[in-house]
């Protein structure tokens, strides 16, 4: 019997298919910063990694959560249509704390933005009014940018409130970073 070789191709070819697929994207990292003010007795909260916040120019090593480990919860979107981009962003640690961020129209320095805070002190969600946020996007001391897939912004969101406690409201800011985002 002879062997002419034709499914050593077949498995070569098959082999080199599969070296060939795109590797899966990488889970969405983020990190958030929250203070709350004016009337707030809210602690200040924050989600990072161990490497702590990020700070400086630029976000370092261990300073963000991945998606899906050790029971964070991230998703995003940051989305470019000409030199303006959209945002939907949402951050958690179920039971614990969560943020959420939608936004359009942002540009390079910034933005308006509709966000979202849920903390069990204050066993309520706090919603801003509807692009009632300051997004800052840019820093000459601090590495803030937005680029497709990615947003390092600092935020102000005065006048937050919560229908459970309806005509209180207070003011809260702090620091928004989500990258690895679907573009």
């Amino acid at each position: 019997m002879r062997q002419t070789g034709s499914g050593s191709w077949v498995c070569l070819a098959l082999l080199g298919l599969g070296a060939c697929s795109s590797p899966s994207a990488p889970p969405a990292e983020g990190s958030i910063q929250i203070t709350w003010t004016n009337g707030c007795s809210t602690s200040p909260a924050t989600i990072s990694g161990p490497g702590g916040l990020p700070s400086g120019n630029k976000v370092g090593p261990e300073q963000t959560v991945l998606d899906g480990r050790d029971g964070y919860s991230v998703g995003c979107t940051v989305t470019q249509t000409g030199s303006t981009y959209s945002i939907s962003a949402s951050i958690s640690l179920p039971n614990t704390i969560s943020l959420t961020v939608d936004a359009s129209g942002v540009s390079t320095t910034g933005g308006k933005a509709t966000m979202s805070f849920f903390s069990p002190q204050s066993v309520n969600t706090w919603t801003s009014p509807a692009g009632g946020c300051t997004l800052t996007t840019k820093s000459t001391t601090e590495g803030l940018t937005i680029m497709p897939g990615s947003i390092w912004a600092t935020y102000s969101c005065p006048g937050v409130s919560t229908p459970s406690q309806y005509g209180s409201s207070c003011d809260t800011s702090g620091v928004i970073v989500f990258t690895g985002c679907n573009k």
